[in-house]
């Protein structure tokens, strides 16, 4: 069938108009492209060329409009750079960047994966590093034995 932007989406197109919802990848959120009428009319006939030939010219323009829909979705949802997710805004995580603007780093998944596989980094660097030889525990220092005198 179509290679959509995102995951899932729905086809609502009819005779006289062609509708498409998209969806986003983590929370679901839908997004509608705008409605597009119909260019072509149907020719008039009824013959089984005609009809086929309206099949092929529905089919055309159903193409077409779904390309569009599918471009304007693109542009409604973010694309993440870790996973390859379109999650809409609800679902992006954003940091300030250097003149304080928010903008989009990744979805809000590969951001808890961030978060953990970091902790999990940390917690194996901590494992693997090997704390130099403790100086023994001080000792109160004890006076030195008298020695014995040998004999004269």
């Amino acid at each position: 069938m179509f290679k959509s932007c995102t995951q899932r989406y729905t086809d609502m197109s009819d005779e006289k108009q062609f509708r498409f919802d998209f969806f986003c990848d983590i929370c679901g959120e839908v997004f509608s492209a705008a409605p597009m009428e119909r260019i072509s009319s149907d020719p008039p006939s009824d013959t089984p060329e005609g009809k086929r030939l309206r099949k092929m010219l529905w089919r055309r323009e159903h193409t077409e409009a779904f390309k569009r829909a599918n471009y304007e979705a693109s542009n409604h949802f973010f694309y993440c750079p870790c996973c390859g997710l379109y999650v809409c805004d609800a679902c992006t995580f954003y940091k300030k960047d250097r003149e304080g603007d928010m903008t989009p780093v990744c979805c809000v998944s590969c951001k808890r994966r961030m978060r953990s596989a970091k902790r999990k980094v940390y917690q194996a660097a901590e494992l693997k590093y090997v704390y130099g030889p403790h100086p023994p525990a001080q000792q109160a220092k004890k006076p030195p034995a008298p020695q014995e005198k040998k004999g004269n």
